[in-house]
């Protein structure tokens, strides 16, 4: 049983670091963007692509996922993606992690990152519903039925609209959603700022020390 539980984990540890790589993710404010246009985006690193409602993913399909990892769910390569995708001694896809497991029969079985056995399907989760969810995380995430804040914009709150929907969790905006006037970008933490780089300064104030533009 330990060395299941902690295949498990490791595994959800690799997922989660994948997902959690995105940069972006679907808001209530206005027009734009997470990232940039489709495709690749100069605001995503690496080989990363920009998909407009997760932001900077490692996929946007199939096609750019191997073998050990075929299936593209939620900007990260994964094993699988329900139990149809797996079979014989581990038929359950655990949706945190999207890997193939042995089925639980019990929430006995189960880690601490998705203590509930959902009979019906084998896997180990963190929610079945938001029943299941404390008040500051209420909304159960159907892909990783795990409790995140939120699953859209009109989840959060006035002063962080903007949601980031692979992490669930409400900022004040992301790419190009949710800033303006004196404050016009995005920081990489979700707040707006004058500036991230040097080169979003004007001249006389050329240097960018935490987010605000002053003498170089």
């Amino acid at each position: 049983m330990r060395s299941w539980m902690a295949r498990t984990v490791a595994a959800s540890a690799v997922v989660i670091g994948v997902l959690v790589g995105a940069c972006g993710g679907s808001g209530g404010v206005g027009g734009g963007s997470l990232c940039g246009p489709p495709g690749t985006s100069p605001q995503c690193g690496g080989n990363q692509q920009c998909d407009p409602t997760l932001g900077c993913v490692d996929c946007t399909s199939n096609a750019a996922c191997g073998a050990g990892a075929p299936y593209c769910v939620l900007g990260g390569c994964a094993a699988c993606r329900t139990n149809a995708d797996c079979g014989g001694a581990t038929p359950s896809c655990f949706p945190q992690s999207h890997t193939c497991q042995r089925a639980c029969t019990s929430s006995a079985g189960c880690p601490g990152n998705a203590p509930l056995c959902n009979t019906s399907t084998g896997a180990c989760v963190g929610c079945n519903s938001g029943a299941d969810c404390p008040r500051d995380a209420p909304i159960c995430n159907p892909t990783t039925q795990q409790c995140v804040q939120c699953a859209s914009g009109a989840d959060c709150p006035a002063v962080s609209p903007v949601c980031l929907p692979v992490q669930g969790r409400c900022v004040q905006c992301a790419g190009t959603l949710g800033c303006g006037g004196s404050a016009p970008i995005c920081s990489p933490d979700g707040a707006c700022v004058q500036c991230v780089h040097d080169s979003d300064c004007p001249p006389g104030a050329s240097s960018c020390d935490h987010g605000v533009c002053g003498p170089g």
